[in-house]
């Protein structure tokens, strides 16, 4: 850690000497300090959304972003904020035919079908009682 520290302010004083010098530098900070806390205007979030629906991501970026996110594993509070968004939200029609079409073909062990049974009866008798 003392290491990042030296470095960032060497890149600090580099930053801040570059500015003396009369050098115009994109720089809002004098580095590492992350954004100004400049907030954009409404017109202009509008704006941004019109240009980029419909941007297409380029299937390499597409790879490079599943390559860094791939065995990534979230946090038990993040899993509970994403269970609380689903919570209640129906499926399409279309959307529960792609599924069911990926499923053709997957042969499941005696063992794994058992316990997709089991919590299938389990999930009916716990809606039972709920609605009592």
């Amino acid at each position: 850690m003392q290491f990042r520290t030296t470095s960032k302010s060497r890149r600090n004083s580099k930053i801040a000497q570059l500015k003396n010098e009369g050098y115009e530098l994109c720089n809002q900070t004098n580095g590492g300090d992350g954004g100004t806390g400049h907030k954009l205007s409404v017109e202009h979030k509008a704006k941004l959304l019109k240009v980029n629906i419909g941007r297409k991501m380029p299937e390499e970026v597409k790879a490079k972003l599943l390559a860094i996110n791939k065995g990534r594993k979230l946090s038990t509070e993040h899993c509970k904020k994403i269970s609380l968004f689903r919570l209640g939200k129906q499926r399409s029609n279309k959307t529960k035919e792609k599924i069911s079409a990926s499923m053709i073909g997957i042969k499941r062990s005696i063992e794994t079908r058992k316990k997709i049974c089991d919590a299938w009866i389990l999930r009916k008798l716990y809606k039972g009682q709920k609605n009592d």
